[in-house]
């Protein structure tokens, strides 16, 4: 299946870390405060870190036949099984709240130096969706 590809996976994964080192590059160079800039980051490193750890790392089956017969495979599948509904809800409030400081922060002038912040942010936490979508368990 083309959604469930690895190739999306490493695109989010490589995609979150950039944005994150640019992001967090222009903020320094903008001095724009760094805590708010790592909260806005924040639900992308996370569902990125969780992706990684379950896919990269873990070597984790989306579907839970796959995993049958070895105890470690079926507890990593039910973990991500539990997890995956936060990730999504998590990425789905986090992006748009973004696009909607992205909104706010384009119509003040005082503000422009947030939007390319926010706009990174919010095309990572739209691919991290996708992502996470596409990564559904499957029973």
């Amino acid at each position: 299946m083309w959604l469930h590809s690895r190739a999306l996976l490493d695109a989010c994964l490589v995609a979150t870390v950039a944005c994150v080192v640019l992001v967090h590059g222009y903020a320094l160079w903008k001095r724009l405060r760094l805590l708010a800039v790592f909260a806005i980051c924040l639900p992308s490193l996370i569902a990125a870190g969780a992706l990684a750890w379950f896919f990269v790392i873990g070597d984790t089956d989306t579907v839970r036949q796959y995993a049958a017969g070895d105890a470690a495979r079926e507890a990593r599948w039910s973990a991500w099984f539990a997890v995956w509904p936060a990730l999504l809800l998590g990425l789905g409030i986090a992006g748009s709240a973004q696009c909607m400081g992205l909104l706010f922060a384009s119509l003040d002038r005082a503000t422009w130096r947030w939007v390319p912040v926010l706009l990174l942010c919010s095309l990572t936490s739209a691919l991290g969706f996708f992502t996470v979508f596409a990564w559904f368990p499957d029973v």
